[in-house]
C-alpha cells in the first residue's frame, strides 16, 4: 500500500481501517483553504475539486522525496 492510500488517522478494528486516506485528508484540507480564499471568486466546483487533489498529490510527492 502506498503512502497516499494509508489511513490519515489509523484506527484498526479487527484488521479494518476506517476513515479517510492521507490523500483524501490532504485534499479536504486544500479545499478548505481554497474555499476560505475570497480571491478564488467564481471557480467551478469541478475545478475546485481538481485543484484540491492536485495540491494533495503534490504534498504526497514531496513527502516521498524526503
Amino acid at each position: 500500500m502506498n503512502n497516499a492510500d494509508q489511513a490519515a488517522y489509523p484506527c484498526n478494528t479487527n484488521g479494518f481501517s476506517a476513515g479517510l486516506t492521507k490523500r483524501e485528508q490532504f485534499a479536504a484540507m486544500a479545499m478548505q483553504g481554497l474555499l476560505a480564499n475570497p480571491a478564488i471568486g467564481d471557480m467551478s466546483r469541478e475545478l475546485m475539486g481538481w485543484e484540491a487533489v492536485q495540491h494533495a498529490d503534490a504534498l504526497l510527492k514531496a513527502l516521498e522525496e524526503k
